[in-house]
């Protein structure tokens, strides 16, 4: 009767042990940072570019489901919606940022119309 009662009990125990999770919900993660992609960016005037954001813990763990609010440094040069589609919109240079509470990342956008002439130019007289 004792050993049935041990074994039950370790059954139950080692069931239980199962049935923890180490995994967190995303309420209980804290963004350490954002990682904004691509980087550094050059688009023509009306040009659209998507941007995306990895939000990250402090232990490099990825946080899948939280809202990014974008924003544009000077939305005369460059526009962004809020899932990151990027829109150039006059000749220029600005950030766009993304933003989760108190954590911030941003990336240098240049809207300039002659950006792909000169790449274009550039790679035929090199030939």
């Amino acid at each position: 009767m004792n050993k049935q009662f041990s074994l039950i009990n370790m059954i139950f125990a080692s069931l239980l042990l199962l049935s923890c999770d180490d995994t967190k919900s995303a309420a209980e993660l804290v963004p350490e940072s954002i990682n904004i992609t691509p980087g550094s960016i050059i688009i023509k005037p009306e040009e659209k570019q998507q941007l995306r954001a990895q939000i990250l813990t402090i232990d490099k763990q990825t946080i899948d489901d939280m809202v990014i609010t974008w924003s544009s440094d000077n939305e005369s040069i460059a526009i962004v919606d809020q899932k990151g589609l990027l829109t150039g919109k006059s000749q220029g240079t600005t950030y766009i940022l993304a933003t989760i509470g108190n954590v911030q990342s941003s990336i240098e956008i240049t809207v300039s119309a002659i950006q792909r002439r000169i790449l274009s130019e550039l790679f035929t007289s090199s030939t």
